[in-house]
Order: structure tokens, then sequence, then C-alpha cells
């Protein structure tokens, strides 16, 4: 089994070792500070929260009416 490489975007060879892991391996971690992983937890919440939400609640931005942007929420099964 690989290990996902963690690579940190400001490192000189990042660009590099980057290439390396989405050809190998296919993806990457990017490390985060206090600050950024205090945002991705709060990120993480809001989506619980919405998740959460009645499905009609949730269909006011669905990709039903997401016209050409082709984003938005859609039910269980409904891709």
């Amino acid at each position: 089994m690989k290990t996902v490489p963690i690579i940190d975007p400001s490192d000189v060879d990042a660009g590099a070792r980057i290439d390396a892991a989405c050809r190998s391996v296919g993806f990457f971690a990017v490390p985060l500070d206090a600050p950024l992983r205090e945002r991705r937890d709060e990120l993480v919440a809001l989506a619980a929260e919405f998740f959460a939400l009645p499905e009609d609640e949730k269909a006011h931005v669905s990709m039903a009416v997401g016209g050409t942007a082709w984003r938005g929420w859609f039910p269980l099964g409904g891709e």
C-alpha cells in the first residue's frame, strides 16, 4: 500500500513532487497550519449542517437550478 505524500507547496521542489505524486499515487496532501486547520474544521461543520437539512431546503440550491454552471446539490442517487 502506498502512503499519501505530504507536500508543502512552498518547497523548492514542490512542483516536481506534486507531479510525481499525481502520477504514482493519484493525489497528495498539503500540510495546514493552525489557522487553516480551524477553517477546515469550520467548513466540515458547515457541510454537516447543510447536509442535515431536509431535502426540500437543499433543493433551493440543486443542480437543477444551477443553470449552465452545472453545480449544486443533488439527492442521493440523483446523479
